[in-house]
């Protein structure tokens, strides 16, 4: 997404909400984060980077919205009386320990953090490495997730690299905090049918891709939509995406 584009974007769904007659859509929406507060090395225009203090109003919003029930993420419902809403990040970003997770107790929000293993033992301090991640495993309400092991797109691997991405990395996260992984986030947004067939046989019960919208019964639990949240939006833009008044732009990618 241009930033440009940010303001025709809300107008947009500023209309979308109008003609809904401002009832936020229901059903389990999945947040999707990346980094709160690192400056990452190829986003030039810092547009995956939440600063904390964005980070702390929204899931103040978050916590204390009547429309909205933070949840850990999990297979959608047949029937909602609002709207769930989970938060996940990608990649696995120190900060994601430093300034999220303390956010997210003082809120108590749960969340899901992905991590990739290649990216947690080469070093780089940006990342959580394998103790990190341990110690953030056991803060309550986190779940570790797998990002594929070298975060490569997965829909582009032939078989046999596509079955170790997925089980080398279920494993790698398994052995470094003695529970079970049970979902993925596709790195890059990148799965297909046979993607998600292929997690499914390596056990994991969720995945989590780059497509805008909300989830609801019937969904492909092994290809969940989400909701990603970049950096320069107003808290009005948040509540859009929130309420669903966002979605339209999932129909136009």
């Amino acid at each position: 997404m241009e930033i440009i584009k940010t303001p025709a974007f809300r107008v947009i769904s500023e209309l979308s909400g109008a003609l809904r007659g401002h009832n936020p859509a229901k059903g389990l929406r999945i947040l999707m984060y990346h980094a709160v507060g690192t400056q990452l090395e190829f986003d030039a225009k810092n547009i995956l980077s939440v600063s904390p203090e964005l980070f702390r109003r929204q899931m103040e919003f978050l916590k204390n919205s009547a429309a909205f029930k933070p949840v850990p993420l999990g297979p959608p419902k047949e029937i909602y009386d609002h709207t769930d809403i989970a938060v996940t990040f990608d990649d696995g970003y120190l900060d994601i320990l430093t300034q999220a997770a303390p956010i997210l107790d003082k809120y108590a929000i749960p969340f899901t953090v992905f991590v990739t293993p290649e990216l947690a033992e080469k070093g780089n301090p940006r990342y959580l490495n394998k103790t990190q991640i341990a110690e953030i495993s056991k803060l309550d309400g986190c779940a570790i997730g797998a990002h594929g092991m070298t975060h490569c797109p997965l829909a582009a691997c032939p078989q046999d690299k596509l079955e170790a991405e997925l089980k080398d990395s279920k494993k790698w996260i398994e052995d470094a905090i003695s529970k079970e992984v049970a979902a993925i986030a596709y790195p890059y947004g990148s799965v297909c049918a046979k993607t998600a067939r292929e997690a499914e046989r390596a056990g994991y019960q969720l995945g989590v891709c780059s497509k805008t919208g909300i989830n609801a019964g019937g969904a492909n639990l092994l290809a969940l939509r989400r909701t990603e949240i970049f950096s320069r939006e107003s808290m009005r833009m948040f509540y859009l995406k929130l309420a669903g008044f966002w979605d339209w732009h999932g129909l136009i990618r």
